[in-house]
């Protein structure tokens, strides 16, 4: 059972890393700099493909040990973890809803802007055919 507790661990470490950054990326967000944008979803993607191996290793484990009982301490110890997990997983949601509206919202400015040149555009044409 040790290697569930480095396991699960290992996946808060992840999740963590996760959060750190997207909480980084969401300040240059709010700042309007979205260079970073792809950089960030391919670290993600290769953090979420670490959790994934975790997973994968954590379910070998409990397959093999399904007969073992767990004692108090360790059951305590596991249900820590595990809520731990849990919480990270409920900031990161919180946190990318928080990027999705940056993104949105960048989004909605620059379909404006785009509408208003449009508009722009017909208002000078009105003017020269008079």
């Amino acid at each position: 059972m040790a290697d569930i507790f480095e396991l699960l661990k290992e996946k808060n470490y992840y999740l963590e890393r996760f959060l750190q950054e997207s909480r980084k990326e969401r300040q240059s967000f709010k700042a309007r700099r979205f260079d970073n944008l792809e950089p960030l979803y391919k670290k993600r993607e290769q953090i979420l493909a670490n959790i994934s191996s975790i997973d994968v290793r954590i379910s070998k484990i409990c397959e093999e040990a399904k007969d073992e009982i767990l004692n108090g301490p360790g059951k305590d110890e596991i249900s820590k973890l595990l809520k731990k997990i849990k919480d990270n997983v409920r900031y990161i949601m919180e946190e990318d809803l928080e990027i999705i509206s940056c993104i949105e919202n960048e989004k909605s400015k620059i379909i404006k802007e785009i509408s208003q040149t449009k508009e722009g555009r017909r208002v000078l044409r009105g003017y020269k055919a008079i």
